[in-house]
């Protein structure tokens, strides 16, 4: 199952500093879950082409990570994975955003069972898909 994971932050980001930040939240992401396939996108903005509360935003664009993944069950777990991301975040966005102030979006998914045969594959609790 693949895990994508949306990264809005400001123009001018240095090649090898998201590089290290694509693999410390790969690390952290898989810590946590071990699911393969981690997918980062990247989407940079100018203040020009961001507003909040109806205005342009001359302060720069502030980083917002954005991910879908299964419910972790463990406080420390939850509060390890946010601080090793923020941190890579914060690191790779210094001097071009106030990087302290991360804003986060994050959605539960719920655990895939996929079934061979004439059952084809469901989603626990309701039908995927049948055959």
């Amino acid at each position: 199952m693949q895990r994508r994971k949306y990264l809005d932050a400001p123009k001018g980001m240095r090649p090898e500093a998201k590089r290290k930040m694509v693999q410390v939240i790969t690390a952290a992401l898989n810590k946590a879950f071990p699911i393969p396939d981690v997918r980062i996108f990247i989407r940079e903005y100018t203040a020009a082409e961001v507003s909040q509360d109806g205005r342009l935003d001359t302060d720069g664009v502030k980083p917002s990570f954005s991910m879908s993944v299964p419910r972790l069950a463990r406080l420390d777990a939850k509060r390890e994975l946010v601080k090793s991301i923020n941190t890579a975040i914060a690191e790779s966005c210094d001097g071009l955003a106030d990087a302290a102030d991360i804003s986060w979006s994050s959605s539960r998914k719920k655990p895939l069972r996929i079934s061979a045969g004439a059952a084809g594959c469901s989603r626990i609790g309701r039908k995927w898909c049948r055959r």
